[in-house]
């Protein structure tokens, strides 16, 4: 009389083990790419928004307050990172009017930054106001009067942050920044 064992061999529950982690090893990996990817795109996303935040920020103080405020980048030229802020500066001397009315700041570190205006990559930008709502570059005063002289240069420009592949841009046309998608 032959006896059947209800249950399983040695044999196929290592084959099953084995599958299953195979499976969890080929599953870890693609959550380790997709959350690298997520996290790289969130940073960058995040940092898109500070930036749009820096320059809609000044151009809305400016106009609403009827105040000048300028718009700074600092680049390391090595890494091409830098740090952006908006600051007070009805005297246009390029230092903040009471030495603590920045409106906006970020730094950008990790993140890759390039400045397209008119064609020409900027390293920095150090004469750009916020004038009446547009984004302009302080030229001087008007001889015989007090009044700045602003060229809206910097009314159209494109900035382009990345991170490794992945970047967003942030297009300011007409003095409006916008966020590409």
């Amino acid at each position: 009389m032959v006896k059947s064992n209800p249950g399983y061999t040695l044999i196929e529950v290592i084959v099953t083990l084995a599958i299953i982690s195979l499976i969890v090893s080929i599953s870890s990996l693609n959550f380790t790419n997709v959350y690298k990817n997520l996290s790289a795109d969130a940073k960058l996303m995040q940092s898109a928004e500070k930036v749009n935040f820096v320059f809609s920020r000044s151009r809305v103080n400016g106009f609403v307050n009827r105040d000048i405020y300028a718009v700074r980048y600092q680049q390391d030229n090595v890494n091409k990172k830098g740090t952006f802020k908006a600051f007070l500066d009805n005297n246009m001397d390029g230092v903040s009017d009471d030495g603590n009315s920045i409106i906006a700041e970020i730094d950008l570190s990790q993140i890759k930054v390039d400045i397209l205006c008119n064609g020409n990559h900027l390293n920095s930008i150090t004469d750009m106001y916020s004038v009446d709502g547009m984004f302009g570059k302080y030229i001087g005063k008007a001889s015989g009067t007090n009044d700045p002289i602003i060229d809206p240069v910097y009314g159209n420009m494109k900035i382009t942050l990345s991170i490794d592949k992945y970047q967003k841009v942030i297009n300011i046309s007409n003095s409006l920044p916008d966020i590409q998608e």
